[in-house]
């Protein structure tokens, strides 16, 4: 019975040796070779899509950084277009070379189209972009497809450096992580929709049935806001990862030209809209979308040539009449005659949206309510207001902290003077601006400011927690008080912070926020 025992485990013994020789490991050889660099079974396949168009002269250093990728289980799609150049045989020479290179011939000489093949002929995964004369950074993949499955994301975005023809100037294009605070809508207003700086889950391209436009023109932009609005779960890699080279042949020179892209951009509009509504997510992101366009709008007329300046305004009224049609809205950004009064981030935020070509934003600074009390103050505020008619009115309180701190006098005078001053002001408004939209944008002191790159606390801390308090309470009264006026809430205290050693100062982003929770309302009005 003991023999039987051992001559059968001797037996199981062979067998099992013999499975492993001649099928684990063969199984482990195979899915350790890959262009003789070893990728563990675990490791997800990862689709890069490369659209390519007479690219020969930089299409070596792309590929070079594709392949060169320190994650290495990579399916390489080209979709070499009908090039007038080498482009092809570059391709043909490199798939030679690297078997995880697929080639397939786009038909069209078109990047959406190009794109939407290479989804379709895609296997990864997860499935990445980048453009004929881009560069990846080494670690693009490796460092997207770890926040990928860390987060398990449907989208993972990462920061890109601009560059200069020859790649000697690399300016970085970086998200501050405070953005973290805001929905990912807030950042997709003004941000690049450029879509190679995502990793994307393919299942979630194909069950959306997303597709680019075929367009070679803003095909970026008609995605961008439907991956968001789709997406459940959206990470950030905060480094560049990626090199994106300047075009230096995208300025418009000819009306034609103007007319071309013109064309385009409503074309590409119409297309967000629709699938917007396919997707049923329209009434949730049409004022994204809306802003996401103006912004565009505006980066439209930064490719006029000098000599061509004079037609910006031309332009404008026709953008203007084509967004009220296609959102159905009555103010347009090229409409807005803002006035600011208040702080100087106040002042910004009204430059900010004056977009119109023919004006500037209007502004007086370091302004209180109770100098309105004020004639000569009082006379320029009239003079201004009927020179300059302004249809929207942005005021702030928090220069009146400067006042509150210096004044020695009775506070409840204070107090009687400065809602005296309110209501001039109100009543100034409403005679020679009667249609004016007035917005109060409720801005507080900073407890943070920014100093060599570390964030450090004010040490007045108590004195900033008493005039934020008092000024919570002037807000709600100016609020009361003048008629008609519609609140703003503050940015988030997390996003509060100074880039200097005033409590009144912001940061970049601060007039941003006010800037698009204004425009909003404005697009509702």
């Amino acid at each position: 019975m003991c023999a039987q025992k051992v001559t059968s485990f001797i037996y199981t013994l062979h067998d099992s040796v013999l499975c492993y020789y001649y099928i684990i490991i063969p199984i482990i050889f195979y899915h350790h070779r890959a262009n003789g660099k070893g990728i563990p079974m675990n490791k997800k396949l990862v689709s890069i899509i490369i659209p390519i168009y007479n690219a020969e002269k930089y299409l070596d250093e792309c590929l070079e950084s594709v392949t060169g990728q320190t994650y290495d289980n990579l399916e390489i799609i080209l979709l070499p277009g009908a090039s007038n150049d080498n482009s092809i045989s570059i391709c043909k020479k490199w798939a030679q070379n690297d078997s995880r290179i697929l080639i397939t011939p786009q038909d069209k000489n078109c990047t959406g189209y190009a794109r939407n093949k290479g989804i379709s002929a895609a296997h990864g995964e997860y499935i990445a972009f980048c453009d004929a004369d881009d560069k990846m950074l080494p670690e693009f993949v490796e460092e997207m497809i770890s926040s990928a499955i860390e987060n398990d994301s449907d989208i993972v975005e990462c920061e890109y450096y601009n560059a200069s023809e020859d790649l000697s100037s690399l300016s970085p294009y970086t998200v501050p992580e405070l953005l973290s605070d805001f929905p990912h809508s807030f950042y997709e207003r003004f941000g690049s929709s450029s879509v190679w700086k995502y990793l994307v889950r393919r299942s979630f391209w194909t069950s959306n049935e997303l597709r680019f436009p075929e367009s070679n023109l803003m095909e970026d932009l008609a995605v961008y806001s439907l991956l968001f609005a789709a997406a459940s779960k959206v990470s950030y890699v905060y480094k560049p990862l990626y090199i994106y080279r300047a075009n230096p042949h995208s300025v418009m020179h000819t009306l034609p030209d103007i007319q071309m892209r013109f064309d385009n951009f409503m074309f590409i509009a119409s297309f967000i809209v629709n699938e917007h509504k396919r997707l049923g997510c329209y009434s949730t992101s049409k004022n994204t979308t809306l802003s996401q366009l103006e912004h565009h709008a505006e980066y439209f007329f930064q490719k006029f040539p000098n000599s061509m300046k004079k037609e910006v305004p031309l332009w404008e009224a026709r953008f203007t009449e084509e967004f009220k049609k296609l959102f159905d809205h009555k103010i347009s950004v090229f409409e807005i005659r803002a006035f600011g009064w208040g702080s100087v981030g106040t002042g910004k935020l009204s430059s900010i949206m004056t977009k119109t070509s023919s004006i500037d934003g209007k502004f007086i600074s370091q302004m209180t309510f109770r100098g309105v009390t004020s004639e000569n103050i009082r006379l320029q505020l009239e003079e201004i207001l009927k020179a300059y008619k302004p249809n929207i009115i942005l005021l702030d309180l928090l220069e009146e902290t400067d006042y509150i701190v210096k004044y020695n006098g009775d506070i409840e005078e204070y107090l009687k003077q400065w809602f005296l001053g309110v209501s001039i002001f109100s009543g100034i408004i409403h005679s020679l601006c009667p249609d004016a939209h007035i917005f109060v944008v409720e801005k507080y002191l900073a407890h943070k400011h920014l100093e060599a790159e570390e964030m450090k606390e004010f040490e007045n801390t108590d004195d900033i927690n008493i005039l934020n308090e008092l000024l919570g309470i002037m807000y709600k009264n100016i609020s009361a008080s003048i008629a008609e006026s519609i609140f703003i809430p503050s940015i988030p205290d997390s996003s509060r912070y100074s880039l200097d050693n005033d409590p009144k100062g912001g940061h970049t982003f601060d007039e941003a926020y006010y800037y698009e929770e204004i425009i909003d309302i404005i697009h509702d009005l």
